[in-house]
């Protein structure tokens, strides 16, 4: 035991240099495991801090209190992961700040391919990677808080990450979108969009939001500011005999300048599954939008998961023409009424 305590003490100290916002909070949770503090039981205890303060409870009591705190502090950890996945993925160009239009990262690159979609008139570059189990863990057992388990034996599995990569040229014309366009429908409507452009997701719902108006943080030198940080439930429905798939997750949005009640994952007949997925709209110098979206999730019940590996790719892909479609529908709708006024 004293040996895992030092490595996890150790690791935590390597977390500490590497992500300098969290510093504090860290750093007193080393002082709590080098005074001897209570070891978590992994998957039902946790340890973890707020404001430099140290709290040793269940998963429960932990989610009771992420929903008290000033959403400063939540944003702040979404934004940092984000932004260091997204970097990682498809950095932006330091000198001409044009588009990837490829990924550069070597996780990535080696499995790249394009599909030509049809009502898109911009070509969809698609990645995929697997996350080993080894490093799954070793975040872990970085991270004290994670529910997640971290012990030899365990349930834990390679994670499947697909990405897309794709950039639209900025005008008011079937198979693109304008910018602002894109604004609206990923950064201020998000969940709503998805909801009306994706034919799977036949029930959408906001169990729970934090007034973020006021937020604004630095990170790397960029402000960033126009925060939205809710809860967002959804029912997917699959083909054939499989079951819908309900997922609930936590969404935040933001833009650069200068624990929920649950509706659908409680319904008879209904599979909980899991998923995280990390988006980047952004104008390039050429006036083109770029388009980055990358995705792992388990829609769980006895879909194997080789099988959903297979599939994702190709579904994240059509959602690209799913959208420019429904903008494009969107803007016929809005010149009729003009019209008719």
């Amino acid at each position: 035991m004293e040996n895992e305590r030092e490595q996890r003490i150790k690791n935590l100290e390597e977390r500490a240099k590497e992500n300098p916002t969290q510093r504090r909070n860290i750093e007193a949770i080393i002082s709590y495991y080098r005074e001897g503090g209570k070891w978590p039981q992994t998957g039902h205890d946790i340890v973890y801090a707020f404001d430099g303060s140290v709290k040793y409870a269940t998963v429960e009591q932990f989610a009771e209190d992420f929903e008290g705190q000033d959403p400063v502090l939540n944003t702040l950890i979404l934004l940092h992961e984000a932004l260091a996945f997204l970097q990682g993925l498809a950095p932006k160009t330091a000198v001409t700040d044009e588009a990837t239009t490829r990924v550069t990262s070597e996780d990535w690159r080696k499995s790249h391919r394009v599909k030509t979609l049809h009502t898109c008139d911009a070509p969809v570059h698609l990645n995929e990677r697997k996350v080993p189990v080894e490093l799954l863990r070793a975040v872990a057992q970085q991270n004290p808080s994670s529910p997640a388990p971290a012990q030899a034996g365990d349930s834990l599995r390679a994670e499947h990450w697909a990405a897309r990569l794709s950039v639209h040229a900025n005008a008011a014309e079937s198979g693109t979108a304008t910018w602002d366009e894109f604004y609206d429908a990923i950064k201020v409507r998000h969940a709503e969009t998805e909801h009306e452009f994706t034919p799977s997701i036949v029930g959408m719902r906001i169990t729970k939001e934090w007034d973020c108006e006021d937020v604004e943080v630095t990170e790397d030198d960029v402000k960033w500011g126009e925060f939205t940080l809710k809860i967002v439930e959804s029912k997917h429905k699959l083909p054939a005999i499989l079951g819908n798939r309900a997922f609930a997750v936590v969404q935040m949005t933001a833009a650069m300048v200068g624990s929920p009640d649950a509706q659908y994952c409680n319904e008879d007949g209904v599979v909980i599954g899991s998923y995280a997925a990390v988006e980047r709209v952004r104008r390039v110098k050429s006036g083109a939008t770029e388009w980055v979206m990358a995705t792992a999730s388990d829609a769980g019940g006895v879909l194997p998961s080789w099988l959903q590996a297979m599939a994702v790719p190709g579904q994240i892909a059509k959602d690209v023409p799913l959208f420019l479609v429904w903008a494009d529908n969107q803007r016929k709708k809005r010149g009729a009424e003009g019209v008719r006024r």
